[in-house]
């Protein structure tokens, strides 16, 4: 969702030349609402999100081969195939994940007032899950921009497996981002230095 929202906002045009704006944003809309339903989304704080539906227990070393060989539509999966929920209660990669695609998605939709609100409410709780409390009042600018943080992140190093943005690897494009904050918006002191 995040991968798809960022097209949107950088792409909008191409995507309504081509009469197919609507149905990506059909698309994220879909996902957006799957994600707000895999926590409380209208809570302030959570301590759990669902981080599986169906298959084999995460924690598990054991695999089951039915999911392994299960190629079949969601709607068409029996009734009475179980599908258990697993949640999770520290899951920080998955937690800021969502929170991301919740947040970019929530630009996308930024004329549905209300929704978008709804998008910027769950990231906001993910991200405070996702950080356990830690960030505090911080602005999300201020974590990416603490010398200790970007340190032990290394968001800022480069090397092969940090320069191909893809959707499980997304440093090109937070170093972009804050590229174009330091081009573009002209933050200043304290952040002027690490962006």
């Amino acid at each position: 969702m995040t991968m798809l929202s960022w097209s949107v906002l950088e792409y909008s045009a191409k995507y309504e030349a081509i009469e197919e704006l609507d149905h990506v944003k059909d698309v994220i809309k879909w996902g957006t609402d799957y994600l707000l339903k895999t926590f409380n989304s209208s809570a302030d704080s959570i301590a759990m999100i669902a981080s599986q539906v169906g298959g084999d227990d995460p924690s598990s070393t054991e695999t089951n081969p039915h999911y392994l060989n299960c190629w079949i539509r969601p709607e068409d999966i029996s009734n009475n195939d179980p599908r258990p929920i697993y949640t999770c209660y520290n899951c920080p990669a998955l937690a800021a994940e969502m929170a991301a695609a919740l947040a970019s998605a929530s630009i996308v939709f930024k004329d549905s007032h209300d929704y978008s609100k709804q998008l910027v409410h769950g990231a906001k709780i993910l991200f405070k899950f996702a950080t356990k409390e830690q960030a505090g009042n911080s602005s999300y600018l201020q974590l990416v921009t603490t010398p200790a943080l970007a340190k032990r992140s290394k968001a800022f190093k480069g090397g092969p497996a940090r320069g191909v943005l893809s959707w499980d690897n997304k440093h090109a494009g937070a170093q972009l981002l804050l590229t174009r904050i330091r081009l573009f918006l002209s933050y200043g002191y304290p952040y002027e230095a690490m962006l």
